[in-house]
């Protein structure tokens, strides 16, 4: 399965860990992370479309989405790729480390998972997988 991970930080000494540690923890999956696309010696601002086009392209060629939310985070690329999923009918499921019960987080970001919010990042890339046809984590005994 292709993993697309978006989102916030978890750690500011390394904060993009996260996607690092999901590729190691999950090596019989494609992690994608889009800090890793484009060219590193670009000025994004003078060229955003050289930046998110090639991230955008990603989404649409992945099996599922990872996005990780927080409170007080402003994630607009994060929002343009989880929405670029439901267009496409890729799952997006989203890791929330805020404050709230997962089901007060923003009606945008409920919207674009369909609700798949939960505070643990294993239980996301479970659900994620599942929903891909993985079910090889999970112990169905008859």
């Amino acid at each position: 399965m292709k993993i697309f991970c978006t989102g916030a930080v978890t750690d500011w000494d390394d904060p993009l860990g996260w996607h690092d540690d999901v590729r190691e923890e999950y090596t019989d999956h494609e992690v994608r992370n889009p800090y890793e696309l484009g060219d590193d010696d670009l000025d994004v601002y003078k060229h955003p479309e050289r930046v998110m086009e090639p991230a955008v392209e990603a989404v649409v060629e992945s099996d599922g989405v990872i996005a990780h939310w927080d409170d007080g985070v402003n994630l607009p690329g994060s929002v343009v790729y989880m929405r670029e999923a439901m267009r496409e009918d890729i799952p997006v499921v989203v890791w929330y480390s805020g404050s709230r019960p997962t089901n007060e987080v923003s009606p945008a970001i409920q919207w674009l998972s369909q609700k798949r919010i939960y505070p643990e990042r294993e239980k996301c890339i479970d659900v994620l997988l599942a929903l891909g046809g993985d079910t090889s984590r999970f112990h169905l005994d008859g």
